[in-house]
């Protein structure tokens, strides 16, 4: 495993890359960039801790438009503050299909399980972030203000969730088919179209009630 140095604010360009033991990474509060291609082909990575910060981090997609740790075999990631994806050039990344979200991985079907822990420094979670994870139990904090499109597209493995994010956009959980519990904490605002999309299992849903006495606003066939 590999802790980073406190000093270091930049993780560069094929920093780790093909680094075939490497099976653990914790990026402390100082950096603030991941450049593409610094874990490419880190076939072993099984764990990534990202400190907590005030300040957010950029995290470069890989240069062949897949997510960043697309190469690694992730079992458990601790977000510990809002990172935004960006392109090659820097620019804010707006990720299409599935394979470019930054935690999504090429090996996530031979993953029985997948902690993720998001902390409450996030603000933000990025279109397809989580995709095909195999997530089983989930919680969004209530700090956190936006949750991006498709950000937990077809995590097909997760059963139980309690969402506190005050705006969701549309497809979040879209195709997260084993879904059996869900709990809308009192913090959320508005859940757009499909964001439950294909939820034939579901048990329980529970909405509490509002932190703020507004009214919670669904978008057409949020429950499709």
């Amino acid at each position: 495993s590999v802790t980073i140095g406190n000093q270091v604010k930049t993780i560069p360009y094929y920093a780790f890359a093909n680094n075939s033991k490497l099976t653990s990474i914790t990026i402390p509060e100082s950096v603030t960039t991941i450049l593409y291609d610094a874990f490419k082909g880190c076939s072993a990575l099984h764990t990534v801790i990202i400190r907590p910060s005030d300040k957010f981090i950029k995290i470069y997609c890989q240069k062949d438009g897949d997510g960043t740790f697309y190469d690694a075999k992730l079992k458990h990631i601790e977000l510990g503050r809002y990172s935004q994806a960006v392109n090659e050039y820097g620019n804010l990344y707006v990720a299409q299909n599935w394979n470019e979200g930054v935690f999504v991985n090429s090996s996530y079907s031979s993953v029985d399980e997948v902690t993720v822990i998001i902390g409450e420094k996030i603000t933000n979670i990025n279109e397809y972030m989580f995709s095909h994870l195999n997530i089983k139990t989930l919680t969004v904090p209530s700090t956190v203000g936006l949750l991006e499109r498709y950000a937990f597209y077809n995590c097909d493995a997760l059963k139980t969730v309690t969402l506190g994010a005050q705006q969701m956009e549309s497809g979040v959980l879209y195709d997260c088919d084993a879904l059996e519990e869900v709990t809308i904490k009192g913090t959320v605002s508005s859940i757009g179209r499909d964001a439950f999309y294909s939820w034939g299992k579901i048990k329980k849903l529970t909405f509490e009630e509002s932190t703020s006495n507004s009214t919670l606003t669904l978008d057409y066939q949020t429950y499709a």
